[in-house]
């Protein structure tokens, strides 16, 4: 799977596009709300701000056995990450058990808005909103990323903003412009380290090899001094540098260290 990964990837790289339209960043924001201790996140949010959100629950039940791909429809988005969400929340236990979990994950359905904190939330967003500690996956970029890149590549989302919940939690402030990319290439360094470990397990099957290439190129920015994420090649070594190791899981999450080497992500 390693060989199939980095033979698909380079194939994507070479065909510039890898034949799907161009995402931005994941529908994250260009600048991330600020980390804030736990003692500051806001306690004031209104119950009624998540009324009409989905929690999905790490410890959902999926409705779906087998293969997820072409299984759920646009409308069934919310029944999807509950396949998904557990094992990536899951995987915090196997490899990090130091590491406080998000304190929560949640589905936002087309047509709604809301701004939590600093932090606006509508079906466009797949964010981690630092000061409520919690990742927002909107309805229509979640069918985006299902439906285009197929069933692996919101996993490789959902594991990136639990990178930035990991920077959180280890008191990393994000930033702007080009001094965010080092931020961003370390979350795409957990993905990686996620899928390393949902291979290991079986979790991931040959079609997925595309998916992921496909999101994490189609996710990457021009170069130039405007761009906040990582380019094509920054997103994939940044990917690839954990997911080469199965075994090792806690060394290869390690690795990531070296995006942002003054504040380790993991000892």
């Amino acid at each position: 799977m390693k060989r199939l990964i980095g033979a698909a990837i380079m194939a994507c790289l070479l065909a510039s596009s890898c034949g799907v339209p161009k995402e931005d960043d994941y529908g994250i924001p260009s600048s991330p709300a600020p980390a804030t201790s736990a003692a500051s996140r806001p306690t004031d949010i209104p119950s009624s701000a998540y009324a009409r959100l989905k929690p999905i629950s790490p410890k959902s039940d999926c409705e779906v056995s087998g293969d997820l791909e072409g299984r759920f429809t646009k409308s069934q988005m919310a029944q999807y990450l509950e396949c998904i969400v557990p094992d990536v929340d899951r995987w915090i236990d196997v490899t990090y058990q130091e590491m406080p979990h998000p304190k929560g994950y949640f589905f936002v359905p087309s047509g709604i808005s809301a701004v939590l904190g600093d932090c606006p939330v509508n079906d466009k967003v797949l964010q981690y909103c630092g000061n409520v500690d919690q990742i927002f996956l909107g309805q229509a970029a979640v069918w985006q990323q299902y439906s285009v890149y197929g069933d692996a590549a919101p996993p490789v989302v959902v594991a990136h903003e639990l990178g930035h919940h990991f920077q959180h939690e280890v008191g990393m402030k994000m930033a702007a412009g080009n001094a965010q990319i080092r931020y961003e290439n370390q979350a795409d360094c957990v993905a990686g380290a996620y899928m390393s470990w949902a291979r290991s397990r079986g979790l991931m099957s040959r079609d997925d090899v595309k998916d992921l290439s496909g999101s994490l190129i189609a996710a990457a920015d021009a170069d130039g001094p405007r761009r906040d994420h990582g380019t094509k090649s920054e997103r994939i070594g940044a990917f690839e540098l954990s997911y080469d190791n199965v075994k090792n899981v806690r060394p290869t999450l390690r690795n990531c260290n070296q995006y942002v080497p003054e504040i380790p992500i993991v000892q």
